[in-house]
């Protein structure tokens, strides 16, 4: 009789609260799955705390840059940089002890003009002469290291860059040679009422003959750097350097560009002709800032994957 009453009883409890004795178990089932993530996730930002705590530059230890023996660059890692003028994707360019932690935007930010119309205030000259296209590309390495400065500050006001500059300019001095004085300088770029003939002592020449300008091309290359898409900008950027040389009795002045997986190409700002004359036009092309972290910049969240990029903080 004890028996049958508690089943009875049993067989009550099922009715009142639905019968469904199978749904509830598989409920239950699903609550404890989900406070199992839960936990896991919880223990997951535990650990990265506790590695925050036991490595302040933990952005500099993650966001390896691996070069192969066989030159080829491992650089598996996407970055967001929150720019005060959008968030700008970016890859991860150097991390040594020579050039620190720099990375480099996907795309190009904006179109900047280099050339006789140069809108830059401290370039010389009236608009559209020879005279405002020679200050421009003598100018045009601090140019365009000046546009990508603007994109230092962030959304938050937070220093997560203690510099920027332009892709191809040195990476351990990105305003040369424009910074260089007198016969150094002289010996560099073109300076104005120095012609010789044809310009023969500049045929050939880029403004770093020590190669450094090169580097950031050689790595954009090697870590297969996405090909610009964005048809605002174009499919090349400025790459911050000067060329010079003799063509058919006539001397270029020109600025090379890039396409980062492709062969750097130049452009011609200007032109002496065998005939005496000259003639100039503008460059017109993407700016592609590269930012060069603040030590203690970490990883506060995100998986470093194109989709999913790592976001910073300090």
């Amino acid at each position: 009789m004890i028996i049958l009453l508690i089943l009875a009883g049993t067989a009550i409890s099922i009715g009142i609260n639905g019968g469904n004795i199978f749904g509830k178990t598989a409920e239950t089932r699903e609550a404890w799955n989900e406070a199992v993530e839960t936990e896991d996730n919880n223990l997951k930002d535990l650990l990265y705390t506790l590695d925050i705590v036991a490595d302040p530059d933990l952005a500099k230890s993650k966001l390896t840059v691996e070069v192969k023996t066989d030159g080829k660059v491992e650089s598996p890692y996407y970055v967001n940089y929150p720019s005060s003028k959008g968030t700008i994707k970016c890859r991860v360019l150097y991390n040594d002890s020579t050039y620190g932690l720099q990375i480099v935007s996907v795309e190009p930010v904006k179109s900047v003009t280099i050339g006789p119309n140069d809108p830059n205030e401290n370039v010389t000259g009236e608009m559209g002469t020879l005279e405002r296209a020679q200050s421009s590309y003598n100018r045009a390495v601090t140019t365009l290291n000046e546009n990508a400065e603007e994109y230092i500050e962030t959304e938050n006001g937070i220093t997560l860059a203690k510099d920027a500059r332009c892709i191809g300019s040195n990476p351990l001095d990105k305003n040369y040679p424009e910074n260089l004085t007198g016969e150094a300088k002289a010996e560099k770029m073109y300076v104005a009422g120095s012609e010789m003939p044809y310009m023969e002592p500049y045929n050939g020449l880029y403004f770093d003959t020590d190669g450094n300008y090169t580097m950031d091309h050689v790595r954009l290359a090697r870590i297969d750097a996405k090909k610009f898409t964005d048809q605002t900008y174009g499919r090349f950027c400025h790459f911050a350097s000067h060329k010079v040389y003799i063509y058919d009795l006539n001397c270029t002045f020109r600025i090379p560009q890039t396409e980062c997986t492709g062969p750097t190409s130049s452009w011609t700002m200007w032109e002496i002709k065998n005939d005496g004359t000259t003639e100039c036009r503008d460059y017109v092309s993407g700016l592609r800032p590269v930012f060069i972290l603040a030590d203690g910049v970490r990883i506060v969240e995100g998986e470093g994957t194109e989709e999913v990029p790592y976001e910073l903080g300090l």
